[in-house]
């Protein structure tokens, strides 16, 4: 190669460097930039649960080192001990990230079941400062279990709930929730989160619909009566919320849940009911 063949080339080779600088931050494309926010959500993760970790006492770093360190030696049953503990203490992030380490290591679809479930509940539970690292926590969770299985329903419903809840295109969780319905006309958990949606747009006769397809398909559902029972009450049709609620308070065994549940329809809808 002569001198003069060499020094074009590099002048060539700089040129492109300095256009593909220019244009690139420009047209970088959509799957890019979705990974450079999920490392970006990622690292203030850590940085949330290392504070999170400096408030614990010397004896309850002990004991949490202990369960982790036996969790990732494949014990996942102690995930319920850990994720206990940290529900005990109020952290719903932490106690979210301990079912779905527990569902990982096992692989169990009721273990993704219960990790799905809990981390959707955190996300109406949790401050505002973590309620992006629970759907970055739900996003990883439902991308390993369809990895293993792409059909499966309730890794489905985990990641439109994720879609919708981060805002980008939340069209594209509702339409993954409809595929779903067609071939699981009956599944409670799409058809509530459906209902849910509705519910956050402010289609309150939608959501009704919804949730009065998951009780036929769940009559015993205590959670689904809850969400038949409210949906009533906001739109005025406080008989029929009474009647729903006395049906509620019948199929909740646990009294603690039962009292909670009769609070809020007096604080919110000013619906009383004899206990």
């Amino acid at each position: 190669m002569t001198w003069k063949a060499w020094i074009i080339g590099s002048i060539l080779l700089a040129a492109l460097l300095a256009t593909a600088a220019l244009v690139a931050p420009r047209h970088l494309p959509e799957d890019y930039l979705l990974r450079k926010e999920h490392r970006q959500r990622d690292q203030a993760l850590r940085e949330r649960e290392k504070i999170l970790w400096e408030e614990l006492g010397p004896a309850d770093r002990i004991r949490v080192r202990m369960w982790d360190k036996k969790l990732r030696e494949g014990q996942w049953a102690l995930a319920d001990s850990l994720a206990s503990f940290w529900m005990r203490r109020g952290k719903l992030l932490m106690a979210c990230k301990a079912l779905t380490l527990r569902a990982s290591l096992s692989g169990l679809p009721s273990h993704y079941e219960s990790a799905f479930d809990f981390c959707q509940a955190a996300l109406d539970m949790e401050q505002e400062d973590d309620r992006a690292h629970v759907l970055t926590t739900l996003r990883q969770t439902a991308e390993q279990a369809l990895s293993t299985d792409s059909l499966m329903p309730s890794a489905q419903v985990a990641m439109a709930v994720v879609e919708v809840h981060e805002g980008g295109n939340p069209m594209a969780g509702i339409g993954r929730l409809r595929r779903l319905l067609q071939r699981e006309p009956r599944n409670v958990k799409a058809l509530l989160q459906m209902g849910h949606f509705s519910m956050l747009s402010g289609q309150a006769d939608k959501a009704l619909e919804r949730y009065l397809m998951a009780i036929q398909a769940a009559p015993q559902n205590a959670s689904v009566a809850f969400y038949v029972a409210d949906a009533y009450a906001r739109l005025g049709q406080l008989d029929s919320a009474t009647s729903w609620l006395a049906r509620l308070i019948n199929l909740e065994s646990n009294p603690t849940t039962r009292a909670s549940v009769i609070q809020y329809f007096q604080e919110n809808h000013n619906i009383r009911i004899n206990r």
